[in-house]
């Protein structure tokens, strides 16, 4: 069972960010709810690319969180991330299905920090 124990630094909000899908699926919290208690909007503009690449190459888990989170979304426009043979892709789906922004990384690690930040950017601008 995840807790979401009380923020009180970056790295911990990375840590939590990192993690959403799960908290997301075990916890009875809202995206929004989630986004906040993890002091996302507090440190946004400290939190580079390179740490969230950096938590998400410490457990490639998270991006197997992150690839079966984009399978159980049911809801669009939404950022997803798909993996096909050696390749990831990170794609946005627009409300007609359509999936007209592509991006291809042989890195899944980089390819999750990417989406990891969309997703919290999308769910931050949704608030």
């Amino acid at each position: 069972m995840v807790i979401m124990e009380p923020v009180k630094t970056k790295n911990e909000c990375v840590q939590a960010i990192c993690r959403f899908p799960k908290i997301y699926s075990e916890l009875n919290l809202s995206a929004i709810e989630i986004v906040r208690k993890s002091k996302y909007w507090e440190y946004r503009d400290s939190i580079t690319m390179k740490d969230i690449e950096d938590e998400v190459k410490k457990d490639l888990t998270i991006v197997d969180l992150w690839l079966q989170f984009t399978d159980d979304k049911r809801w669009t426009p939404a950022w997803g991330l798909s993996h096909f043979d050696n390749d990831y892709t990170l794609f946005y789906m627009f409300r007609n299905g359509n999936t007209e922004i592509k991006v291809k990384y042989k890195d899944g690690f980089k390819a999750c920090a990417r989406l990891i930040r969309l997703e919290m950017e999308g769910i931050r601008i949704k608030s």
